[in-house]
């Protein structure tokens, strides 16, 4: 399904989900469920489109980077890899952020390479 918005405001939604996150860790005795709930719902409008599918030496085909908040202390970052699931788990989100934006910025960069060469 497509949330309605183009690549570039999809990132931009995403990254500023990911300082919402970071916000909300740092002052967690100011935000409920309600708002993590609405946090996750639009992590999910920024991720309906999957990021472009990218073949790497090193990590093979990389296609749907998503990330989550998914307890008190607990992020993970899920991806697939040649078709197969993958996921890993952190306890800080700056942690999982990077995770993410390694898996992203990888894909970017082999895609923009393949359109040139």
């Amino acid at each position: 399904m497509n949330a309605g918005l183009n690549p570039a405001e999809r990132q931009f939604l995403t990254f500023a989900l990911d300082l919402a996150a970071d916000l909300m860790v740092s002052r967690g005795d100011e935000f409920d469920e309600q708002d993590e709930a609405s946090l996750k719902s639009l992590r999910i409008l920024a991720t309906e489109t999957e990021e472009p599918a990218l073949r790497t030496p090193e990590r093979g085909l990389i296609t749907a980077v998503r990330s989550a908040k998914e307890g008190p202390s607990k992020w993970v970052v899920r991806w697939r890899e040649n078709g197969k699931p993958r996921q890993r788990t952190f306890h800080n989100p700056t942690h999982a952020k990077g995770w993410r934006t390694y898996l992203i910025r990888t894909a970017h960069t082999q895609q923009q390479e393949a359109r040139r060469g």
